[in-house]
């Protein structure tokens, strides 16, 4: 189940920082809080600081962790395994080849952010 809208951020996983801040500007806009993560591993250690997200925001391709090794790891810790991730990702049918993540979106860069604030609302709630 979903957090209240504004008590649990977003995390944003993404390598681009143009990307990331758009996001980040778009959903606090909105009335989220965000966290922004530049790769798998920083994602990871923001993690560790005990603040549970109420939505991860994944890109795949990134330096050090990729999205695909983080979500490995986020399935290992039971605190943190069932917050749902989207995946926006540059490949070309991000669905079909990631089907194993169990997202409950798949976006394509560049993302429509209509897109993502659906899903968002869908996942976290209502911002308050």
């Amino acid at each position: 189940m979903a957090s209240p809208a504004g008590t649990s951020p977003i995390l944003i996983v993404e390598d681009h920082d143009d990307s990331r801040e758009l996001l980040q500007q778009v959903l606090e806009k909105a009335g989220y809080r965000t966290t922004g993560c530049g790769s798998g591993l920083e994602a990871l250690t923001a993690l560790q600081s005990g603040e549970r997200p109420c939505l991860f925001l994944l890109d795949l391709n990134m330096p050090d962790v990729n999205g695909l090794g983080f979500r490995a790891e986020q399935q290992r810790h039971e605190d943190v395994k069932d917050i749902p991730i989207l995946v926006m990702s540059g490949v070309a049918e991000p669905r079909d080849y990631h089907a194993n993540l169990k997202a409950i979106g798949y976006l394509r860069k560049p993302f429509d952010v209509t897109e993502v604030l659906a899903f968002v609302q869908k996942a976290c709630g209502v911002p308050q």
